[in-house]
């Protein structure tokens, strides 16, 4: 089934569905990111949603896509980042939280799709510092 703009928004950015599942994101989702002939990477945002909930280990070419919110759930869950997004009457913000302790914010985001684009894009960005 081919997925409205608005139910496209639900989902993750390709290049953080691919980060997420280098890191070992397996969990059950509803949509995918699918491969066209003649593309070297799929479309940024899934094109269609699954018969059914797949994780990224039962699926053979194309790659699962998360919502924001497994997303978060995941980094939070594997990796104690805690991210959280607000949006203000002027602002899109967020700010990390790591062991229990306020670790970055940033504010300016034109939209709250962005914010959380660019905070799950800093938390991945600070695993691989850690993990260096």
């Amino acid at each position: 089934m081919e997925l409205d703009l608005k139910t496209k928004a639900l989902f993750v950015p390709f290049h953080i569905g691919e980060e997420l599942n280098k890191m070992g994101f397996n969990d059950l989702c509803f949509a995918a990111y699918v491969w066209y002939k003649g593309k070297d990477k799929p479309e940024d945002k899934p094109t269609s949603l699954l018969s059914q909930a797949l994780r990224n280990s039962e699926v053979e070419s194309d790659l699962v896509a998360p919502t924001y919110q497994q997303a978060f759930d995941f980094l939070k869950e594997k990796y104690d980042f805690h991210g959280n997004v607000q949006s203000t009457k002027y602002d899109n913000l967020y700010e990390i939280n790591y062991n229990g302790r306020k670790y970055f914010k940033d504010h300016g985001f034109e939209t709250f799709e962005y914010a959380q684009i660019e905070c799950i894009n800093t938390i991945i960005d600070q695993i691989k510092l850690f993990n260096k």
